[in-house]
């Protein structure tokens, strides 16, 4: 997709220079960010490889509410080997309500 933009207005040199950078630098920060948040959802989601393929237990949960926002396979595995059985869903998890509400 072309984003070019195209203006024709009479304003004197100086001012069309001082114009025509100051859009070039909107363009470059519009770059940057865009660039920013793909590395962002990059980080993301090699995160989230790691942390689910961990073998060690790991969970992550809110620190006011104390609510398990996302727990790997081995925090489960742990605590069937504790309690010789599966977890039932944490309440208020919120990957737990989440999961309900895309099932209903």
């Amino acid at each position: 997709m072309d984003r070019t933009l195209s203006l024709q207005i009479a304003l004197p040199l100086a001012m069309r220079d001082w114009l025509n950078e100051f859009m070039h630098s909107i363009l470059r920060i519009s770059k940057k960010s865009t660039l920013a948040e793909q590395r962002l959802r990059q980080s993301e989601e090699r995160f989230m490889k790691a942390f689910h393929a961990s073998p060690l237990p790991i969970s992550i949960s809110t620190q006011a509410e104390a609510r398990f926002v996302e727990v790997n396979d081995a925090e489960t595995l742990l605590v069937i080997s504790i309690f010789g059985q599966t977890p039932p869903p944490a309440p208020g998890c919120l990957r737990n309500s989440a999961k309900e509400k895309a099932s209903r």
